[in-house]
């Protein structure tokens, strides 16, 4: 763990890129990238905070199409991409 001039440690910055420097490649530290997911019906997929939602369905739409999504607790969501999640 890295400590800063008043003596607190600190992990972030240790993995991760931050800030213009990463945006410019600037940093020695290795970017997150984030990870692709299968968007198939019946494919397991991670939004947000909510994991592990069941695809159900797909309908391409003018723009751009939406996916029914179930947690395994039973709720419905929609999940239209670039717009976000909707509880249904």
């Amino acid at each position: 763990m890295a400590k800063d001039e008043k003596g607190h440690g600190s992990d972030r910055g240790q993995n991760y890129a931050f800030g213009w420097k990463a945006m410019a490649g600037q940093s020695e530290s290795p970017i997150r990238k984030s990870s692709s997911q299968s968007w198939e019906v019946g494919q397991k997929v991670n939004v947000g905070f909510n994991k592990g939602l069941k695809v159900t369905g797909h309908e391409n739409t003018p723009h751009g199409g939406h996916y029914s999504l179930e947690h395994p607790n039973g709720k419905k969501y929609e999940f239209h991409p670039h717009h976000g999640l909707k509880k249904l």
